[in-house]
């Protein structure tokens, strides 16, 4: 998977890929960065992704793993954003295919 992902006004090219089977029961999926600029900032860098169903609604649960390369490194709560916008992308592939 490519993609660019904008934190803090910069734009970091990246490239993931699926790091562990996605366990269906549990509907989780896991995709590590396996390069791309962000690893400039992250020694290592994974992203969780896990629906949970709660009756009509449906939650998408986000969790980031990473390491940073040195302390003067910020936290990536600006890849929010990207979250955010690529859950909407899953909602509309899941309305166009389950409705």
């Amino acid at each position: 998977m490519l993609g660019d992902i904008i934190m803090r006004g910069r734009t970091f090219a990246i490239r993931m890929c699926l790091k562990q089977l996605i366990y269906r029961e549990k509907k989780l999926v896991c995709y590590k960065v396996i390069e791309g600029t962000l690893l400039e900032l992250y020694k290592s860098f994974v992203f969780i992704i896990q629906v949970d169903i709660k009756g009509p609604k449906h939650l998408v649960i986000w969790n980031l793993i990473y390491e940073k390369r040195n302390e003067n490194v910020h936290d990536p709560n600006a890849l929010m954003e990207f979250c955010l916008n690529f859950s909407k992308d899953i909602d509309d592939h899941q309305h166009k295919h389950c409705n």
